[in-house]
């Protein structure tokens, strides 16, 4: 930040910027300050360093009330005595002295930071979006936050802003511009950049600020978010706060360069780095950055050197532990960005030492009330426990008009005869995708040959924002690298915010296997999703199905994995022109039978239903099932089925061990149909070990539909 405020901040240019004595008599010879002592006679215009008084004095009381609820927080969440020094205190024979804490969920205290959040939510609206991480309570108030409900949160109470079911690293008020705040470092950046894609999609004014701390600048995602955004020029605001420290390890510990603003330059955005314990500094550099986001020209990168006064986590301050000594704490202590703010304040009359101490005593009054009101709130009640894992709600099918090829007749059938994989899925993915460039153009259709796991974060993050985004990856083992953002971000956010966020998202994972291609481009992992509260899994078997069931996985308000095998693209039938949906979490009977009941998925439904024409002729009859959704698994359809034929065989196309073979036998097993069985259940998968490369072995793994017919036939002619 120069000083000149109306300047840009320097295309993939880095500045060290830090108002001084110097700026301030600038200002002051530019009329920009008034050094008046008579509190009275202030103008309502006159501003402190560029910053309105009116303004200032409401950034201070937030300061404060930021400070004061993270030290009351402090001594709720402590479970160790400590003296006037911050020092452990021990009896007599040398133990720690406990005490009870009253919050028990685990708090990060920003106490020493609350210059940055607060400078910069100074210039968003209640629309714009604020992202945080686990140390987000100022970012959470700054923005807006209710305190009694954060409060209410850290004590686990129904009346918290997530209904006691998020705690302190996972706060949310979506009325606010918060869609919540996320533990797993530097994840939250990939939410703020889809949120930012979203209004760059969708148009509008509105930014987005992705808060993090210096140890997220070491993450993979970091970076990739950095490039997309600027790619793009998503309206997107990073701010590193740069405490020194990445939970209890210092910077020079972790790298030899400790610039990180430059960043930027790589990426291609602005960036400066600047004293963040300095809400003057802060503040201007945030009208900068955010008036450049919102103007279209896209994302900056604002590193804000500052310190907190506790440690990682609790309200310990992290000497006793020897992570930091007395000396540099001590230092940092006298930098304090409230005790900065309140000596301008004094020294340029815009408060008195009387009106700080009664601003003070209010906010100490409203922090103590919202204690007060966490305590009396309720309880979750255990009844509502399994509430808000999965909306199991959808959207309404459109009655979209059909879609017709120039060259037909008015006659022609409202079908088209294709296969599976043209429904579905240039390249790995069928020819689903083609033209879509064409018709929608690079903004909707985005393409990211890597980068996984930041490009499936940014589609969480959209989803967040009110979109549908539908995510392509065109192996499922190359989903793995995106496996935190699709199992530990887009499963939960429902359940952690209390239903207050959905993620209407699909994840196309595309199972190539086959081909010799080996251990790591041939697994299939539908088990692996299947096993996570918070998702749908959709497999579909038919071009038919593969339809009806996108358009309901894209209608539906909760996360979905629709998982394509690519030996069932061959598969081609009738499919209707116009868009219809099918129920997810709804099987159907292939082939009806009496002898045996065969649940297979995906392109193992064809084989079971080949296996069975061929036991037909040998006067056994094959009851196929097609589950097209394995979680939820359509329990009814098989329980009803195996009861009439007691006989059970799963056939899936990944392993046995653990896996959707087992899920269903254990279904079977828990019912009152196990009684009934007439033969032990059957698994046909995949054996216990990676995918082989050789052709032969590659035989022997897969197996065929003569195996599974000897499987069936075996099951049909057990004697018990």
């Amino acid at each position: 930040m120069t000083q000149d405020h109306g300047k840009q901040l320097q295309p993939a240019g880095i500045k060290k910027a830090f108002l001084t004595h110097e700026v301030e008599s600038q200002a002051l010879a530019e009329g920009n300050l008034e050094m008046k002592s008579d509190f009275s006679t202030q103008s309502a215009s006159r501003k402190v360093l560029g910053i309105p008084v009116a303004q200032l004095r409401d950034l201070y009381r937030l300061m404060v009330r930021i400070r004061f609820a993270e030290e009351a927080i402090a001594e709720l969440v402590r479970d160790e005595a400590i003296n006037s020094d911050g020092e452990l205190v021990y009896d007599t024979q040398g133990r720690v002295v406990r005490i009870k804490k009253q919050i028990n969920c685990p708090c990060h205290l920003c106490t020493g930071q609350e210059a940055i959040p607060v400078g910069m939510c100074a210039h968003l609206s209640q629309d714009d979006y604020v992202f945080g991480n686990h140390r987000s309570h100022g970012h959470y108030l700054a923005k807006g936050g209710g305190l009694f409900e954060m409060m209410a949160e850290l004590f686990g109470r129904a009346e918290g802003c997530a209904g006691g079911r998020g705690g302190s690293m996972h706060l949310v008020d979506v009325d606010v511009g918060i869609p919540g705040t996320t533990p797993i470092v530097a994840s939250s950046i990939s939410h703020a950049v889809g949120a930012a894609l979203a209004t760059h999609i969708c148009g509008g004014k509105r930014v987005t600020v992705s808060f993090f701390g210096d140890g997220a600048t070491e993450a993979g995602r970091f970076h990739e978010g950095l490039i997309f955004a600027a790619y793009h020029k998503l309206p997107i605001v990073f701010v590193c706060e740069n405490n020194l420290y990445s939970s209890h390890i210092r910077l020079e510990e972790r790298r030899l360069v400790d610039n990180l603003a430059a960043y930027a330059a790589p990426a291609g955005m602005p960036g400066i780095c600047a004293n963040g314990n300095n809400l003057f500094e802060v503040y201007h550099h945030a009208k900068e950055a955010i008036d450049r986001a919102r103007s279209g020209a896209g994302p900056s990168l604002l590193e804000f050197r500052t310190y907190r006064l506790h440690g990682h986590v609790g309200a310990n301050l992290d000497l006793e532990k020897g992570i930091r000594n007395r000396m540099e704490f001590d230092l940092w202590r006298e930098r304090d960005p409230l005790r900065f703010l309140e000596e301008k304040l004094l020294s340029h009359g815009v408060l008195t030492q009387a009106l700080l101490e009664e601003m003070k005593a209010e906010v100490q009054k409203e922090v103590d009330g919202a204690i007060e009101y966490a305590r009396s709130s309720p309880e979750p009640q255990s009844s509502e426990l399994l509430t808000n894992s999965l909306s199991f709600t959808s959207e309404p099918c459109p009655h979209a008009p059909v879609v017709r090829k120039a060259s037909e007749r008015p006659g022609d059938r409202d079908h088209d005869k294709i296969t599976y994989g043209e429904v579905n899925s240039p390249w790995y993915v069928g020819n689903s995708t083609t033209g879509l460039h064409r018709r929608f153009g690079t903004r909707r259709v985005i393409e990211t040959p890597v980068s996984e796991d930041s490009i499936t974060g940014a589609v969480v993050g959209a989803a967040m924002a009110g979109m549908r985004p539908i995510l392509i990856h065109p192996r499922m083992d190359f989903a793995l690298l995106a496996v935190e953002q699709l199992v530990g971000q887009a499963a939960n956010w429902r359940y952690m915010t209390a239903g207050k966020v959905q993620v209407p998202l699909v994840a196309r994972l595309i199972v190539n296997r086959g081909g010799e291609q080996g251990a790591q481009h041939s697994q299939s992992l539908q088990a692996m999703f299947a096993h996570v509260p918070g998702l749908i899994v959709v497999m579909p078997a038919t071009a038919y199905d593969a339809k009806g069931l996108l358009i309901s996985s894209v209608l539906s308000n909760d996360p979905v994995i629709y998982i394509d095998d690519r030996w069932a693209y061959g598969e081609s039938e009738s499919v209707p022109k116009e868009v219809y949906t099918l129920p997810l979490g709804k099987g159907l009977i292939r082939c009806e039978g009496s002898d045996v009941t065969v649940v297979a998925t995906s392109y193992m439904n064809r084989r079971a239903l080949e296996a069975a024409e061929v036991l037909r002729k040998e006067g056994i009859t094959v009851e196929v099932i097609d589950p097209r959704t394995i979680k939820p698994i359509d329990t009814a359809l098989i329980v009803t089925s195996v009861a009439k034929t007691g006989r059970l065989l799963v056939a899936d196309g990944g392993w046995d061990a653990y896996g959707f073979t087992a899920e269903v036998a254990a279904v079977v097993a828990e019912s009152p149909v196990v009684s009934s069985l007439k033969a032990p259940v059957r698994r046909f998968g995949l054996p216990p070990c990676p995918a082989p490369a050789s052709a032969p072995l590659e035989k022997a793994y897969y197996g065929s539909v003569n195996t599974l017919v000897q499987a069936i036939r075996e099951l049909v002619r057990f004697s018990g």
